[in-house]
């Protein structure tokens, strides 16, 4: 059975796994090295379910005192047996193979089962056999969020690879609005994002313990603000529609905010997805890196003067001493 910590497991070693391994002759070979995998501490069962060995290491690790070192394997040309020289003593060690394997996942198994926790239809996850970028990023398939389909994307490595990544992204004929779940360490806030995604680390929204594993769907929609399947019988105070490009405020009698400018709604898209992580106030510094990217691009940039000549603003969006939320009422 799949477990949320064989997961969180699964993820990490995901992201691991194109490096290059030297495996001989000047030849690399890329995955994980039996040696990483054996502190994850996978069965070898497990590891025949999720991954295919895929050559042998030409080194292994042992220990020279009280440190491990780097020492050369080799193949005894009359047994085919593998062996190593002490770098004590330089006395031939044998090891067997399992202790010098090269293992690749099998990424379309451990992306299926990714979409699976996602809900995703199967009849959209055709992306899934076919790399975007080659060994780096996928495309999962849609997800529902609120009332609109979401492509939801995959990527491994993405802070070595994020040039490639924003390149395909940002493409004219893709769609405005996504998801990039990233499988490796957490993606600062304020990095300027392609077009309309939001991005989230898959290993924060796969809680430690639970049996079977499970992916926090709900934690995503919230992060996209919209109200997930436990909020059915009653409406959030406020909900920024993606597609309609428009914020609703259940708590006034006020119509729907529908906006045109970029900047204009990145601003109220971000402080939506704020409020709906409980968030009521945003700093004006942190709202300018949302919509620029860096502290750089937003130097000088006001709230006002990206919203002048659209006078309704201040009746959707207040401040205070604690930062900018949206109005929830009429005082």
């Amino acid at each position: 059975m799949l477990t949320n910590l064989l997961l969180r497991d699964l993820i990490r070693l995901f992201d691991y796994s194109n490096a290059e391994i030297s495996s001989g002759d000047g030849e690399h070979t890329q995955g994980i090295p039996a040696w990483t995998l054996k502190r994850f501490g996978l069965t070898q069962s497990q590891l025949d379910y999720w991954f295919t060995r895929v050559g042998y290491a030409d080194h292994c690790f042992t220990w020279f005192y009280d440190e491990k070192v780097d020492v050369e394997v080799e193949v005894d040309d009359d047994t085919g047996c593998y062996f190593y020289r002490s770098p004590e003593n330089y006395k031939i060690h044998t090891i067997i193979e399992d202790d010098i394997a090269i293992y690749a996942p099998n990424t379309d198994l451990i992306l299926h089962t990714v979409a699976d926790l996602l809900e995703i239809p199967m009849a959209f996850r055709s992306g899934i056999n076919k790399p975007a970028v080659h060994d780096v990023l996928w495309n999962l398939g849609k997800m529902r969020i609120g009332r609109v389909d979401i492509d939801v994307w995959i990527a491994k490595e993405f802070s070595s690879n994020k040039r490639e990544v924003y390149h395909y992204l940002e493409r004219p004929e893709l769609p405005e609005l996504g998801i990039l779940l990233t499988c490796g360490g957490p993606v600062s806030e304020f990095i300027k994002r392609p077009k309309r995604f939001e991005f989230v680390r898959l290993y924060d929204v796969v809680p430690e313990n639970r049996e079977p594993a499970a992916i926090e769907v709900a934690c995503i929609k919230r992060m996209l603000g919209a109200p997930d399947d436990s909020q059915t019988n009653d409406k959030p105070s406020l909900y920024f529609d993606p597609m309609e490009k428009a914020l609703h405020i259940h708590t006034r009698a006020v119509a729907p905010w529908r906006l045109s400018g970029s900047k204009q709604i990145a601003i109220v898209e971000y402080l939506a997805a704020e409020h709906a992580k409980g968030i009521t106030r945003v700093p004006h510094r942190n709202i300018m890196l949302s919509v620029y990217g860096s502290p750089e691009a937003a130097k000088g940039k006001k709230i006002g003067n990206i919203f002048n000549g659209n006078d309704v603003w201040r009746d959707y969006i207040c401040n205070d001493k604690f930062g900018y939320g949206i109005k929830l009422n009429e005082s």
